[in-house]
């Protein structure tokens, strides 16, 4: 092993280096291992007789090469990825300052669970699919939010129901609150406000009959009603 300087062939320039070598490639040979040892014991890893290795430098062939952290010694594996974290995870501390922060970026990191390989993914295609309430166009043209479709492949579809509080709604919208569970003043409230002339509705009930049927709408019902006037 060497650990000096390196001189190019013509330019004159040099770099530090540590530098070691192998005659023939062999994966318990050519590694360049970083390992602590104490007071030897019984405890293992720092008191065995191999040490506790830290961090291996090992170059898998004549082209690639692999860092390794961790006990890979103890556990008589190898580093099989350019950056191969043996166990435990990796911390990132500086969240406060945001010369890093992009939030135009819409890639995140995924684990495979079956081997601990790390890949990126569209963080659109996260969550639960189309079951999620769903912007209906860009910012300024469509920005209705609805939680139906019609003829999409997801969920729900548009003739499905929606529950507040309750996993079996029987109706369109159902709402349901107990004491039981929190005390709330009420179980649905509608404020609008306006500056418009004419009849406004909190809440306005209106029961359509289906093209060719045999009932016809008696009485249309709007509740908590005020009629707005100008004071102009």
């Amino acid at each position: 092993m060497y650990f000096g300087h390196k001189y190019g062939v013509s330019d004159g320039q040099s770099q530090a280096v540590l530098q070691w070598s192998e005659g023939t490639l062999d994966a318990n040979r050519q590694s360049l291992n970083c390992r602590f040892a104490t007071t030897p014991g019984a405890g293992g890893g720092a008191e065995s007789d191999e040490g506790l290795e830290v961090m291996r430098l090992w170059p898998e062939s004549n082209t690639s090469g692999y860092v390794g952290i961790g006990d890979f010694v103890g556990q008589a594996a190898i580093p099989t990825e350019r950056l191969d974290l043996l166990d435990r995870t990796i911390r990132l501390r500086n969240f406060t300052d945001n010369t890093y922060l992009n939030n135009d970026f819409d890639r995140v990191l995924v684990v495979d669970p079956a081997d601990g390989l790390v890949h990126w993914r569209a963080a659109n295609t996260l969550g639960i699919g189309d079951c999620e309430w769903t912007l209906q166009g860009s910012a300024g043209t469509n920005s209705d939010v609805a939680t139906a479709y019609l003829g999409n492949t997801g969920c729900p579809q548009e003739d499905r129901a929606v529950g507040i509080g309750i996993q079996q709604p029987a109706y369109k919208l159902d709402v349901e609150h107990s004491d039981d569970y929190f005390q709330r003043p009420g179980g649905l409230r509608v404020r609008v406000e306006t500056d418009n002339e004419g009849w406004r509705y909190g809440i306005d009930s209106h029961l359509q009959p289906m093209a060719g049927g045999a009932v016809e709408v008696r009485r249309r019902i709007p509740i908590q009603s005020e009629e707005c006037r100008s004071v102009k």
